[in-house]
């Protein structure tokens, strides 16, 4: 390997991808999904030239997220995908997946196997409907009241005590799962190997890569982002429902 420049020691997840990137420049071509937290970003480092393209996914600040990550996609398209978004096609291709997905996120020991299944079910849903449109929808967002509110009822009957989930829960909670999943919208080019950078909402595209193409992944942990989340979500201001689910 080359020599390092002593600038791109300072550590860092970026860093070590940036230095990934120009390790590998003559073995490697990447295609970079690259999630920030919004809109407008600068480069920190310079692109290396085996970097064929970037796919930039912010999660929050865009009015209309696909004008990102579909850029080259025809607006009309995109209209169109809008426009098959009814109430009817939600009910019918949409709340089946979103049910079981509830289920998984509520109940953290089922098959893991059978939530990936969940994820990609999500994924091929966006190719035909409208990520904004669905989570957007009023119906949306009954379900999951309705889903939280089971989850509380059952508890309750089993006198387990957790508290039941407050306007707030469900509220925030529907915003969370609107932004976090955003990466299932993205189309996920044909690789030879997907990586993921963090163990965390990211590597839901490796997901569907697995899925739809048959990709192998590969998942670097840096051991920081679960206990980063767990103590941001421990210190905030949250009820004991969103803190615990």
């Amino acid at each position: 390997m080359r020599p390092r420049d002593p600038i791109l020691t300072a550590g860092g997840v970026s860093t070590w991808c940036h230095i990934l990137c120009s390790e590998l420049q003559e073995e490697v071509d990447f295609t970079i999904l690259a999630v920030t937290g919004n809109p407008v970003v600068e480069p920190r480092y310079k692109i290396t030239q085996n970097v064929e393209s970037i796919i930039h996914l912010p999660l929050w600040g865009a009015e209309e997220p696909v004008q990102y990550f579909e850029k080259d996609v025809p607006f009309s398209k995109h209209i169109q995908r809008r426009g098959k978004t009814t109430d009817q096609a939600i009910k019918k291709y949409f709340f089946p997946i979103f049910r079981d997905f509830m289920d998984g996120l509520l109940n953290p020991f089922n098959d893991a196997k059978e939530f990936g299944e969940v994820i990609y079910g999500f994924w091929k849903y966006y190719r035909y409907f409208d990520y904004k449109q669905t989570l957007a929808n009023p119906l949306v967002w009954l379900e999951f009241k309705n889903q939280l509110s089971k989850k509380y009822d059952e508890a309750e009957q089993m006198e387990i005590g957790d508290e039941a989930p407050y306007v707030f829960d469900v509220t925030f909670g529907m915003r969370w799962l609107y932004h976090f999943m955003m990466a299932l919208a993205v189309p996920v080019p044909d690789v030879s190997l997907t990586h993921g950078t963090i163990a965390g909402f990211p590597t839901i595209a490796s997901i569907a890569g697995k899925y739809e193409y048959g990709i192998p992944s590969l998942l670097t942990d840096h051991g920081v982002f679960v206990r980063e989340r767990l103590i941001n979500v421990s210190g905030d201001d949250f009820p004991d429902f969103s803190k615990s689910s």
